[in-house]
């Protein structure tokens, strides 16, 4: 055993600390920890704070870092464990004034506080079958919503920020969980954008009357119609939307109000309101 001990000290000296955790940085998580426990040059390395807590900023950076347990968090995250939350439903009819004035059906009305809902790590695919039980009533009877973070438990008074979807045509509500106000803004459906401004562009031809044209020359048409175009501009600001409706002005719009949906504006401030699907960012703090 001595003989061991003063090898992989030896080696631990000749391999510079620097090397070492290049190779690591290299490596996936899975195989990180493999190495950690099997490789007598690593092991050292491995006892290190700042080990973990580097390769936390490196392979899990959307992640907030537990710099009193990295090591653990990093393997309950790499094992997909975590620690189950809840947070209540305060409205189910919650509507709000945005920054342009509209008034806009947002639906659930979330505290401004989560707690833990279990004293123990639960695995990601056991937390998604506990959500589905718990998510299987109506929407005016749902009174909280949980959410798995993976990892260890995160301490009170540490604020988050979580996005909140349906998932699917199963009335299934989720929270996808961020450090981060621009993290979570960031969420924002690639292909949102471009989706709506079609699903604008197309009422807004047909409000104009195309009545005579075939389906080919409506799609032309429709692709022709520019986010600047004075015509359009006004039909869009009788709506509700920013302009000109740039992709740019669109995103600062989601992340001013805190919400996006691929309806319109105006179906979102009607009576049917209750049947759109809205998406929104809350902040809340850790209990």
């Amino acid at each position: 055993m001595e003989a061991e001990h003063e090898f992989a000290s030896v080696a631990f000296d000749i391999l510079d600390k620097n090397a070492l955790f290049q190779i690591l940085a290299k490596l996936n998580p899975v195989s990180v920890l493999s190495l950690c426990q099997s490789n007598i040059n690593f092991r050292r390395l491995c006892r290190e704070k700042s080990t973990f807590i580097s390769l936390m900023k490196l392979h899990y950076p959307s992640f907030r870092v537990d710099y009193v347990n990295p090591k653990e968090q990093y393997m309950k995250i790499t094992a997909k464990e975590g620690v189950v939350y809840s947070i209540d439903i305060i409205d189910n009819k919650y509507t709000k004034i945005d920054t342009l004035g509209n008034r806009v059906w947002i639906g659930y009305k979330f505290d401004d506080k989560a707690y833990v809902n279990t004293d123990y790590t639960m695995g990601e695919s056991e937390a998604k079958e506990r959500f589905k039980r718990e998510n299987n009533v109506p929407y005016f009877e749902r009174t909280s919503i949980s959410f798995l973070i993976l990892g260890t438990r995160i301490r009170k008074g540490e604020e988050l920020y979580g996005v909140v979807f349906e998932f699917g045509e199963t009335n299934e509500y989720r929270i996808k969980v961020f450090s981060s106000h621009e993290e979570a803004s960031d969420y924002i459906p690639i292909d949102l954008y471009y989706d709506l401004l079609n699903r604008l562009r197309r009422t807004y031809s047909l409000l104009i009357n195309n009545d005579d044209k075939d389906e080919d020359d409506l799609r032309s048409f429709i692709l022709s119609i520019n986010y600047d175009d004075p015509d359009f501009v006004r039909f869009l600001q009788g709506r509700g939307w920013p302009t000109p409706f740039t992709r740019s002005n669109y995103e600062k719009y989601i992340s001013d109000n805190n919400f996006w949906s691929y309806d319109d504006l105006l179906d979102l401030n009607s009576d049917r309101a209750e049947e759109r699907h809205v998406e929104q960012i809350i902040k809340f703090t850790i209990q």
